[in-house]
């Protein structure tokens, strides 16, 4: 299985294009996903200006540029990547106030809620929400708690991170990158 992933920014575009290969940890016996790096391609940003896009099509050549640099040097195509992007983005913690049954252990379920529950958070009018996860757990007032599964307590409010970006940047984004690939 391969893997591919590029960035578009300031100066500079860079594509990666991986093999997902699985081996044996030594330690506990666990398998673990390696990277193997098949081809890597990065050519100069063009249509990038203060860190927005501002010539669309300058953009999509340049980030196809790239995408064909690491797809001549790995010998496989780029199908469906993963893009990183900054086009502007604003970070928010905040604390989310829930409560759970009364020492009913927290699930791998229960954490999917807190992320639920956080996409109801208020988010300005014309952006999007990019991540939201939770960073820290406080259960019965311990603070502290990186991760509460198997404990179990009466309350458990959690301090959340969400990503949020502008609506329109990350369409132009979206649009140059389809283009591209």
């Amino acid at each position: 299985m391969t893997v591919s992933s590029f960035r578009h920014w300031f100066t500079k575009t860079c594509c990666f294009i991986a093999r997902v290969e699985n081996f044996k940890n030594q330690i506990g016996n666990n398998d673990l996903p390696k990277l193997s790096v098949l081809g890597i391609g990065h050519k100069a940003s063009e249509g990038v200006k203060g860190g927005a896009i501002v010539d669309m099509e300058a953009s999509e050549i340049s980030i196809r540029r790239a995408v064909q640099a690491a797809e001549t040097m790995a010998k496989e195509t780029m199908g469906q990547c993963l893009c990183e992007s900054f086009w502007w983005c604003s970070h928010l913690s905040f604390t989310w106030r829930g409560s759970i049954d009364k020492w009913a252990p927290h699930s791998r379920c229960r954490l999917r809620h807190y992320s639920g529950q956080g996409k109801t958070t208020h988010i300005d009018e014309g952006s999007e929400l990019i991540h939201l996860f939770p960073i820290d757990f406080c259960i019965d007032g311990h603070r502290g708690i990186k991760d509460p599964r198997g404990m179990s307590g009466q309350t458990c409010p959690a301090k959340m991170h969400m990503v949020t970006a502008l609506s329109g940047p990350i369409r132009n984004s979206t649009v140059v990158v389809e283009g591209a690939i």
